[in-house]
């Protein structure tokens, strides 16, 4: 006799929640064998297969499964994140439409419909709807965080700095919280007291807001600050004022602490108020080596596993127009990936000095020699940036919010130039410009 179906749906539930999921696989396959329209188990085994990282077939079963019930949101919505996985905008953006359209209280299918309209670039959408998402659900934490970095992409740093400090209460959050002496965010006078500055993220924002400890040392404070192991030695040469230490290192002593991508709140940073000096990060470099030709710098790809890498990092075939330029060029990136390392046999003039650097003071000192440098969206453009070396950024269409929108320079870096890309995955007109404009020079 054949099980009811909804009992064996419960059975199948309870599995998929316990973390089994094999079980839970099977068993929907076995209720779906026998009862082919039963819509909470393919429903479920749709939202598996996302959860197993098979989006394109989480997309193709929760497509049958809103054909059999149109009217439930849940599937909607779980069919519009299988279609933003893979990056099919216009599918994922119906998908959240219709969910709302169906029950507009639905603050899960708005805040989806904001991540989707972010990747679209379509900036003001974006915020329409996490506000949106926030006034059906208030307590929504990463809406908030998300809705605080479109803020600061449009340059409102006064809100957006506030709320930016809600990453604290995500899952898994940047920075340790939880220290035992006092979080600084600029109310206390730190005269004559020691401040401790932690590293979060990635070695690009440690560079990038490591120049707020010179702003704390010059308010008189004791400052030790904590970085990544390969840019200890690199900011040394910032501030004789400051005390560098590793990582896993806690000082003895200290008044207050504070993350570095805090520092901007503590300092109130308006858009007209950035500290940007044309250099904050001075190493001793060696003399710049003989030319006869233009000597520029490349970093077309970052961490594979950063989660941006996917708009940011460019296949090395896309930077031909660029190496069919009379130029000596070099490859400053550390890791060259296997299928560039085919590529680059084709370009004499490419060179890869920076792949026995033991850290970025090595890498500085590479950088130092270069007349420019044509970068990716990775910690050599802060790098360059800090050291106040000419550096061209190359952005994808949706950036990080860091370069703003619609400008071609950086309140960050004097030296910086950026070139977007016209529109998405677009790189070749993006080489194509910047050939034109290397040519002119």
């Amino acid at each position: 006799m054949t099980k009811n179906p909804d009992h064996a749906y419960k059975d199948a539930l309870a599995a998929y929640n316990a973390g089994n999921l094999e079980l839970t696989a099977q068993s929907c396959a076995a209720i779906l064998h026998a009862h082919p329209t039963h819509f909470r188990s393919l429903h479920l085994l749709g939202v598996l297969a996302g959860r197993m990282g098979n989006w394109q077939a989480a997309t193709r079963i929760l497509t049958d499964a809103t054909t059999i019930n149109p009217a439930n949101t849940e599937a909607h919505k779980n069919l519009g994140v299988a279609h933003l996985e893979l990056r099919q905008l216009d599918q994922a953006l119906a998908a959240f439409d219709t969910a709302i359209a169906i029950n507009p209280a639905y603050a899960e299918a708005y805040f989806n419909r904001a991540l989707t309209l972010r990747m679209m670039n379509a900036i003001h959408a974006t915020l329409e709807a996490f506000d949106r998402t926030i006034a059906l659900q208030p307590d929504h934490i990463e809406a908030r965080w998300f809705r605080s970095l479109i803020l600061l992409t449009l340059g409102d740093f006064t809100e957006g700095w506030r709320d930016h400090e809600l990453r604290l209460a995500r899952p898994n959050p940047p920075a340790n919280a939880t220290l035992p002496k006092p979080l600084w965010l600029g109310a206390e006078d730190i005269a004559g007291k020691t401040l401790f500055i932690h590293w979060e993220q990635g070695l690009g924002d440690t560079i990038q807001f490591a120049r707020y400890a010179i702003l704390a040392a010059d308010r008189g404070a004791n400052v030790i600050l904590s970085v990544q192991p390969s840019l200890t030695r690199l900011l040394r040469h910032m501030d004789p004022r400051i005390t560098i230490i590793g990582p896993g290192a806690r000082p003895a002593f200290y008044d207050f602490h504070c993350p570095t991508m805090s520092l901007p709140l503590a300092f109130a940073t308006t858009l007209d108020s950035i500290p940007a000096w044309p250099a904050y990060i001075k190493p001793e470099t060696p003399a710049r080596t003989p030319r006869t030709k233009p000597v520029i710098g490349l970093v077309w790809s970052g961490n594979p596993n950063h989660s941006g890498d996917a708009f940011r990092s460019i296949p090395l075939t896309e930077l031909a127009p660029l190496l069919a330029l009379d130029a000596d060029f070099r490859c400053m990136q550390k890791e060259v990936r296997p299928a560039d390392h085919a590529t680059a046999e084709h370009f004499p003039n490419l060179q890869f000095p920076a792949l026995n650097s033991k850290d970025l003071l090595e890498t500085a000192a590479l950088l130092a020699d270069l007349d420019i440098l044509i970068t990716v969206d990775t910690a050599l453009a802060h790098l360059a940036g800090a050291m106040g070396i000419p550096v061209w950024i190359m952005l994808p269409n949706h950036c990080d919010w860091r370069w703003l929108i619609a400008r071609d320079d950086s309140p960050w870096y004097p030296s910086a130039r950026l070139f977007r890309q016209p529109g998405p995955g677009d790189w070749r007109s993006l080489m194509l410009r910047i050939a034109d404009e290397l040519t002119r020079l």
